[in-house]
């Protein structure tokens, strides 16, 4: 089962302050998250550090592995598989544009759109980057590029350029990667236990299920002032919210009943969403405004909080983002997709019957007229102000 941030941040709190536990061992697998969640998790290992105790990291196979590598390098020792191979290439990838595979189907994509680095609808409308579609995906790659490679540097006691030769080279296998300093150590599985054993005291593995059960309250913890911790997450609509996404009458509703509860005195709004609707984004704009009036509320933001994720944190006492956090980019873009041709290749005819001079203004069997196309740019301009 997947893990909320909240659940490992508290787990590896109360391991920090349990005397029963030595240090900790991190599993690491191909982790299905993006680099701002890597990173806050990359800071609960430094933060677990600083009560003296150990954290090892334990590969088994590692393909791929730059996100995971980057919090593997936090921990005081990186171990893995002696036949296990490390393969940390770098970042970045293709960006599709999907306009020609339209044109030969007979579809076209018709968008109007505020501002220039508002690019959501880019891959149905332009074969490549615009200028400045490109300036912002190199900006946000290169800059998480540059977080990384410092990071393993100072982790690794290396030079950048050294480690950026390491990411050229791309493969290591076994003692390969121990040669190359990107790892400490190669062992089976069987042979970690004695990582953590003393002449003292005996020691044994329990697992992260098993801590679960540990009460907080037996390790002074939980005892205070309490804070709710309110998610926002996915595409942000009106109603209420699916499965990962962000229903703005669902949140709305949890916002105003932290603000109405007396015995809250601060909410943090954890958000993680590329946006949506511009209608149910203000809802909880307003939302979090008004609790700002009443008791502190602060947005913590995750791997992105872009457009309407942006909107619904504006009104917070405070936005907290991690340095690979994909915020921003408020803008407006409408539209629809004429699919006129590929009907007519299809054989598919219609018979038009309409009350209302604009009422089939966004039906695909047609595109928009000049003054149409006008109306709707008047509209996201409108929003956009």
């Amino acid at each position: 089962p997947s893990l909320s941030m909240y659940d490992i941040w508290f787990t590896i709190k109360k391991a920090k302050v349990d005397s029963r536990i030595k240090g900790i061992l991190l599993r690491l697998g191909l982790l299905q998250c993006d680099w701002a969640k890597i990173n806050e998790l990359r800071d609960m290992v430094l933060d677990f550090q600083k009560s003296g105790k150990k954290v090892y990291a334990y590969l088994d196979e590692a393909y791929d592995f730059d996100k995971e590598y980057y919090l593997a390098s936090a921990c005081d020792s990186i171990i893995l598989h002696p036949l296990g191979t490390l393969i940390i290439n770098g970042i970045g990838g293709y960006v599709p544009f999907i306009k020609k595979t339209l044109d030969k189907l007979g579809i076209e994509a018709e968008f109007e759109h505020v501002e220039e680095y508002k690019t959501a609808s880019s891959m149905f409308t332009e074969e490549g980057f615009t200028p400045e579609h490109k300036e912002m995906i190199i900006s946000l790659y290169g800059d998480i590029f540059s977080h990384y490679t410092k990071g393993i540097a100072r982790a690794r006691g290396k030079s950048e350029e050294e480690i950026k030769i390491l990411i050229d080279h791309a493969y290591f296998q076994g003692e390969k990667a121990k040669e190359a300093g990107l790892i400490d150590d190669l062992l089976f599985e069987d042979e970690i236990s004695q990582l953590f054993r003393t002449e003292e005291e005996k020691t044994y593995r329990i697992t992260y299920e098993q801590y679960l059960k540990t009460k907080p309250s037996s390790l002074g913890l939980n005892k205070g002032k309490k804070i709710a911790l309110i998610y926002g997450m996915g595409t942000i609509h009106t109603g209420d919210s699916q499965y990962l996404t962000m229903g703005s009458s669902t949140v709305a509703r949890w916002i105003r009943k932290a603000r109405k509860d007396k015995s809250i005195k601060a909410v943090i709004f954890r958000v993680d969403s590329p946006g949506g609707s511009a209608v149910a984004s203000d809802i909880i704009w307003r939302e979090v405004f008004l609790t700002r009036k009443e008791k502190p509320i602060v947005v913590t933001m995750s791997d992105v909080a872009g457009s309407g994720g942006y909107w619904v944190s504006m009104a917070a006492n405070k936005i907290v983002a991690q340095p690979q956090t994909l915020t921003g980019s408020i803008g407006v873009l409408s539209g629809k997709f004429n699919m006129a041709k590929l009907y007519k290749k299809l054989g598919i005819t219609a018979e038009k019957v309409t009350f209302g001079k604009k009422a089939d203004m966004f039906s695909t069997f047609r595109r928009l007229t000049l003054e149409e196309k006008a109306l709707l740019k008047k509209e996201i301009l409108w929003l956009y102000d």
